[in-house]
């Protein structure tokens, strides 16, 4: 039985996975912020951003009105997907690892990256640009995390 061949550079290549996993796991949390803002356009929830003026007692209202809407469940869900999507990607990226357990902590840590980066973007981009920062967003996260990994069968 012949073994595998070992990674020339482990951290390199965990590194190049991770980057991936996380842009590709952002770019369906983008995606899910945009439907969310095309269903609130077309009239589905209220927007809640925005409201500076309604008192406490109002958005509290605003914000248990929204919650069991199309919108929210749209925006949960794809939330939840994208981290999955970051913590399965990482988890077959990272197989020439070997060890299952360096993989599902690699795993573990893109999901929540694919989080953080994700709110960390879409909020800003959304209340700074609107829909044209999410499409950007969208088109760069799948990009770049496409490319990361297709380069990363060629250090295989």
């Amino acid at each position: 039985m012949t073994r595998p061949r070992p990674l020339p550079d482990p951290s390199h290549y965990a590194t190049r996975a991770l980057s991936g996993a996380v842009l590709l796991g952002t770019c369906l949390i983008a995606v899910a912020t945009l439907v969310v803002r095309a269903e609130q356009r077309r009239g589905a929830a209220p927007a809640l951003l925005g409201s500076a003026d309604t008192t406490r007692a109002t958005a509290d209202s605003l914000v248990a009105q929204a919650a069991g809407t199309l919108p929210a469940g749209i925006l949960v869900t794809g939330t939840f997907l994208g981290l999955m999507v970051a913590a399965l990607t990482a988890w077959t990226a990272l197989a020439p690892i070997g060890n299952i357990y360096r993989r599902l902590g690699l795993a573990i840590v893109a999901g929540f990256g694919a989080l953080v980066l994700g709110m960390f973007t879409t909020m800003p981009l959304d209340a700074s640009f609107g829909t044209p920062g999410l499409v950007l967003l969208v088109v760069l996260t799948a990009l770049f995390g496409a490319v990361q990994l297709v380069r990363l069968r060629a250090l295989r």
